[in-house]
């Protein structure tokens, strides 16, 4: 009786290699189509959110309008039955136009209001303390550069201050108005006055019978320490 031969080893490598190449090849086709079906999965959920979008929108306007349609353009797409859908009737041209229900007013009160109006127009606002330059003074009250004869000397300056000498024509001043773009707040070296600041503009009075043809002083809060200017001074 003949013994069975069995396989060789090269025929054992060939099978499995064979079957390694298979299965290789059937994964990457599996994977391909896990793949298109998630795709396919997420088309059709983002397709739903849309349409359950449409639902929300649709159910919220018939519940915002209690599940009317809107009001048709036309005749033809008119509902029939529905009373608001009927059109209008065209008005009665020998009717009598309904009275206006604005009163007229009476000759008085015509008056009365004709009056007010002159009393209102004729009424005009107090000139302001620097409006125009009193008697005597020299310079601009609003102005950007320095009075005729004035200077200023920045002598110190810093992020948000400065400190200045400042002289006049040599002639003596109680009142001074300095232009000083942002200042906060105003130290004068003069002695006792009264400081005032409006805008870009310092207004100092010096008090108790004091005058000064030039002197010092600190500016707090300048955003231009170069742009100060002495634009107006005056005896009063």
């Amino acid at each position: 009786m003949k013994s069975r031969r069995g396989f060789t080893l090269m025929e054992m490598i060939a099978v499995v290699a064979i079957i390694v190449f298979l299965a290789g090849f059937s994964m990457a086709g599996i994977s391909n189509y896990a793949q298109r079906a998630r795709d396919l999965s997420a088309n059709i959920d983002a397709h739903s959110a849309a349409l359950d979008a449409q639902e929300d929108i649709i159910r919220g306007y018939l519940m915002t309008t209690r599940g009317t349609l809107p009001r048709p353009t036309t005749d033809t797409q008119m509902h029939p039955g529905n009373p608001t859908d009927a059109p209008e009737p065209d008005p009665d041209p020998t009717e009598a136009p309904p009275p206006d229900p604005t009163p007229t007013p009476t000759e008085t009160e015509t008056e009365a209001t004709t009056t007010t109006t002159e009393a209102t127009t004729t009424t005009t606002q107090a000139p302001t303390e620097t409006a125009t330059p009193p008697s005597g003074g020299k310079g601009n009250p609003k102005g950007k550069n320095n009075a005729p004869g004035a200077n200023v000397e920045v002598t110190n300056s810093w992020s948000g201050g400065a400190q200045i000498q400042w002289t006049t024509d040599g002639s003596q001043a109680n009142y001074f108005i300095f232009y000083a773009p942002g200042t906060t707040n105003f130290n004068s070296w003069t002695g006792n006055a009264d400081i005032k600041i409006d805008g870009d503009y310092v207004y100092m009075t010096l008090t108790n019978g004091a005058t000064s043809n030039g002197a010092g002083g600190q500016f707090d809060g300048v955003s231009k320490p170069g742009k100060i200017k002495l634009v107006y001074y005056e005896m009063k």
